[in-house]
């Protein structure tokens, strides 16, 4: 237990005293008392323990430091953050946007200082490295976290140190997502789980299944706005190129490293299906050879998760394997047909009108599906073996890679906008929930 601790909130600062809970007004002297008898009991509990002296000097350290910061400045902090080591999601094509927006806030954007991508956003925006100390400043100092991703390592960059800092941490949650939810993520990103002040759509039906659906948050709290990364896709530029791009399976990988962000290899992962039917299609020669002679290009870009075992498929000389840091956005912009099986990587390609076939050699499907169903709502076949997944690439490329009308019709049924206004929408959202706090 860590004596004289205390939350301030709003109005009120709250404490226990002798197992009652207690209150008093929320002011500069109250907060101040409170502060300096905290961090007086976090300096007589270190014990005899190093491991734990140290933390509690690291912490006491990041606690004066935070309202030091807070003190000096008076401008609401946001921070986005997509991956800890890669960028080019829904939250770096946010930030550059916001970024030119003379609002008063200050903005950063959050990754590890040895990504690639690092150095290129710092050519035009405030660049922070993921758990350094300034990063955990901000983050207590913060009024938003904004990020495609919800887990515990983007709103928390403590780790166990967490209980530490806990009544410290006032920021609201915009999660853009990653992508498109199809499956019930009620149990994952339910209100009590996650809090998220406000989470972005981009489809009408997913829009509908969040509001209706067993995730407890109001109507207010979800926002059909679109996703910001599809504001700059294209619907085609360069040579032609077949992108074959499937995602991961949970049994087939071992655990994620948290501090980390990465998975260790599996040396078991040979063994999978998953393996033998994609190390089968990317050395299929009558594709190869198909492709070839119609002068169309052949990426292998798994999911992130899959990254680490890359060094088990065989090579083909005509089979590009795209780098972990490659741009989404650029392998999006510059294939014609894409191959995947359940990612949600589909929706963007789709929503160009390029063709998507969906690969799905499974009986039943790893995940448990809300509302979508990839029969009757998908962009391209579903398709269950090899020759026939082949067949159909090589009819797209002998067809000029154009999209048949039935999807073309159910992309334009699917999507709430297609008007590349999806970062205006929602960086007004944003600045809505604080509007509305004057407001009431």
């Amino acid at each position: 237990d860590l004596y004289h601790s205390y939350a301030a909130k709003k109005d009120y600062i709250f404490y226990y005293n002798y197992k009652k809970l207690m209150f008093e007004k929320n002011n500069v002297k109250n907060r101040f008392i409170k502060e300096l008898r905290f961090l007086n009991s976090l300096h007589k509990s270190g014990g005899k323990s190093k491991k734990r002296k140290s933390a509690i000097k690291k912490a006491m350290l990041a606690r004066m430091a935070h309202h030091v910061f807070t003190i000096l400045n008076r401008k609401p902090v946001w921070l986005f953050i997509d991956r800890q080591d890669k960028a080019d999601d829904n939250a770096e094509h946010l930030f550059k946007y916001a970024i030119n927006k003379n609002d008063g806030v200050k903005k950063y954007f959050i990754i590890k200082k040895d990504s690639k991508d690092y150095d290129r956003i710092k050519k035009y925006g405030k660049v922070i490295p993921y758990r350094s100390f300034r990063h955990k400043i901000l983050t207590l100092s913060s009024s938003k976290v904004i990020s495609t991703h919800a887990d515990i390592w983007v709103v928390n960059p403590f780790f166990n140190m967490e209980i530490y800092f806990r009544d410290l941490f006032n920021f609201e949650f915009v999660f853009l997502q990653h992508g498109i939810t199809m499956a019930d993520h009620s149990e994952w990103l339910n209100k009590y789980s996650k809090n998220i002040k406000l989470l972005v759509t981009s489809a009408k039906p997913e829009y509908r299944s969040i509001v209706k659906g067993n995730y407890n948050y109001k109507k207010e709290n979800i926002f059909l706005g679109g996703f910001p990364r599809y504001d700059n896709l294209k619907k085609s530029e360069g040579e032609k190129q077949l992108l074959i791009m499937p995602t991961w399976r949970k049994d087939i990988v071992l655990p994620k490293d948290q501090a980390k962000g990465v998975r260790p290899y599996n040396p078991k992962f040979k063994e999978s299906e998953y393996f033998a039917r994609y190390n089968a299609l990317i050395n299929d020669e009558r594709l190869i050879e198909f492709a070839r002679n119609n002068n169309y290009k052949i990426t292998f870009f798994p999911h992130p998760d899959i990254q680490q075992q890359m060094v088990d498929f065989e090579k083909h000389e005509y089979v590009e394997f795209a780098d972990y840091n490659s741009s989404y956005q650029m392998l999006f912009n510059s294939s014609n047909i894409m191959i995947t099986d359940f990612s949600s990587v589909a929706f963007d390609f789709a929503y160009k009108k390029k063709p998507v076939i969906y690969y799905q050699y499974e009986k039943s499907y790893h995940f448990k599906l809300d509302y979508y169903d990839y029969k009757k709502m998908g962009f391209g076949d579903v398709i269950e073996d090899h020759n026939s997944l082949v067949d159909k690439v090589i009819y797209y490329m002998k067809n000029n890679s154009r999209m048949e009308d039935k999807y073309r019709k159910r992309v334009n049924n699917f999507f709430a906008y297609t008007d590349k206004n999806n970062r205006d929408r929602i960086y007004n959202a944003i600045l809505q929930l604080d509007n509305s706090k004057v407001a009431k």
